[in-house]
């Protein structure tokens, strides 16, 4: 088996990626006691968080990267990270990686064995799910048969893995809220400028309150 490479310290800062190593340890900080919150808020560890943001480039995408990252600093726990992003996906080149096949393949059967969509990403511990197949036309991706027994057998495959779905903005696509019926949990996301009381109140009244397990400033 090929041995897997892993990103050096310069290859994930400019990818804004952290490591406990790095310079700035507030922000390491902040992403572990983000963890460690969810934890205490998760009945268990092998499921599957949403992370999303009430506007679009929010910095859904940066929180979900990096929560996954912190989950690894734990050498006995592991991270999935899934781009569920489809319109605006962006997971794939933050781990510089060429990928062939994603989840988008494995929803319209193009892939059968979801071995053949989990990418190492260059940081011990975890795995990603590219979105995938940018030129298919189908629309309904996350309401069949398919994407019920792909989010069963990654929850089932590892009971130290922790599941994070990075989605579209909540407001702005159908697709997260169908994403927010499939998923255990929740974390909202909220720009520290630009957003109201009201929007966020939309936000909140557009899903489940009973699965949110955390709301975040990101500035």
């Amino acid at each position: 088996m090929e041995q897997e490479k892993i990103l050096s310290k310069e290859e994930l800062k400019r990818n804004g990626l952290i490591h406990p190593s790095m310079e700035d340890l507030d922000v390491v900080n902040a992403f572990r006691n983000l963890r460690t919150s969810l934890l205490n808020k998760m009945e268990q560890y092998n499921s599957t968080l949403m992370v999303t943001a009430i506007t679009p480039e929010g910095g859904a995408s940066f929180v979900a990267t990096n929560l996954a990252a912190a989950f690894t600093f734990d050498h006995q726990k592991t991270a999935m990270l899934i781009d569920c992003n489809f319109k605006d996906s962006s997971l794939a080149d933050k781990f510089n990686l060429d990928v062939k096949h994603g989840l988008k393949d494995f929803i319209t059967g193009k892939v059968n064995d979801i071995s053949e969509i989990v990418y190492s990403t260059g940081i011990q511990r975890l795995r990603l799910i590219p979105s995938g197949d940018q030129e298919s036309d189908m629309v309904e991706f996350f309401t069949g048969e398919r994407m019920y027994s792909f989010l069963s057998e990654v929850r089932s495959r590892y009971s130290n893995r922790i599941i994070i779905i990075d989605a579209p903005p909540i407001l702005e696509s159908a697709d997260t809220k169908i994403l927010a019926e499939l998923a255990d949990y929740i974390l909202l996301v909220i720009p520290y400028k630009g957003v109201t009381t009201n929007l966020i109140n939309r936000t909140l009244n557009s899903i489940d309150k009973t699965k949110i397990v955390g709301m975040i400033l990101n500035k």
